[in-house]
């Protein structure tokens, strides 16, 4: 794999469930490997961060609600850095005796993602890439360290910003050729309506490069509280099939989770038929359509709560 793009780090998370509590003694040898293996950590080539307390524990630190599994998250600036640590390392050994101390997982218990220089992630963030990966599987978002992928950052960007609005250009092309009838698209997003606070418009980018965007926005008027209208789904045909879609989506829902929203609204077409796919895997069902959108025979509107 080329060396990552300047400006980008790597993050991990790895939870385990023990077979028996930390205080138990078949999980003696383990803890008390901890703390050296810790400080080898914290001084390998390559290590820029770790999630602990200000003890500089972590076992203590939770992601789930079983107080039986255990979490590590760190940043490294790069794979082959964590992978010299993981497997040629003195913490090899450890790995090598983890089904004496762990459980087997249904779930993936390990992601891997990249994240901006000098951003730290935390246990929400953490959990959203092991989510995402046990639905939708391997892809530049979140994957594993035998198998790493390119950076996929996503920014938040205004819709006319020139990257942001040559994504939208091409996104307008794409309906307009989809919904050839009168009245057949909906076009309408400003930069108010994405102001922090208000919404947000979010650009993927693959390796640098734009390959997709998305936006949502509080709603005002007649809404219920804390709903907000997902907009603006797009990703570039040549970045279609590699899960950037469904990364995009799920950006957009922890801004929502940030603007306090409690509902999620969107409009799309019969004929976008992946976009349905996706939207069915997030948990969205389809529900009454809205304003111009009711008159649509072509719209399907859908909604989910946000937890």
């Amino acid at each position: 794999m080329t060396p990552p793009a300047a400006g980008v780090e790597l993050a991990q998370v790895n939870v385990a469930r023990l077979r028996q509590p930390l205080d138990h003694p078949d999980t003696a040898d383990f803890v008390a490997g901890l703390e050296p293996v810790n400080a080898l950590a914290d001084t390998s080539p390559g290590f820029v961060w770790r999630l602990q307390t200000d003890a500089g524990d972590a076992t203590s630190l939770r992601i789930f609600p079983d107080d039986q599994v255990i979490v590590n998250l760190s940043v490294w600036t790069s794979v082959e850095t964590l992978r010299n640590f993981v497997y040629r390392s003195a913490h090899t050994p450890f790995l090598r005796r983890r089904a004496e101390w762990f459980e087997r997982m249904a779930t993936p218990a390990v992601a891997l993602w990249w994240v901006p220089a000098s951003h730290r992630p935390d246990v929400a963030e953490a959990r959203d890439r092991l989510d995402f990966l046990a639905v939708h599987g391997a892809s530049p978002y979140a994957f594993a360290l035998r198998n790493p992928e390119p950076p996929l950052l996503l920014e938040r960007r205004l819709p006319t910003a020139p990257d942001a609005a040559a994504l939208i250009r091409e996104l307008d092309e794409e309906l307009v050729r989809r919904y050839p009838e009168p009245g057949g698209t909906f076009f309408r997003l400003d930069d108010r309506e994405v102001d922090d606070g208000r919404g947000a418009f979010l650009v993927a980018r693959l390796d640098g490069q734009p390959v997709g965007c998305g936006a949502v926005r509080v709603l005002k008027g007649e809404w219920p509280e804390r709903t907000a209208e997902l907009k603006r789904m797009y990703v570039r045909p040549d970045g279609r099939g590699r899960r950037i879609g469904a990364a995009v989506l799920d950006g957009l829902l922890a801004e929502a989770r940030r603007l306090g929203v409690r509902r999620v609204v969107l409009e799309t077409g019969r004929r976008q038929l992946e976009a349905l796919a996706l939207y069915e895997r997030a948990g969205f069902e389809e529900c009454g359509c809205w304003g111009g959108y009711a008159q649509a025979p072509l719209s399907v509107c859908l909604g989910r709560s946000v937890g």
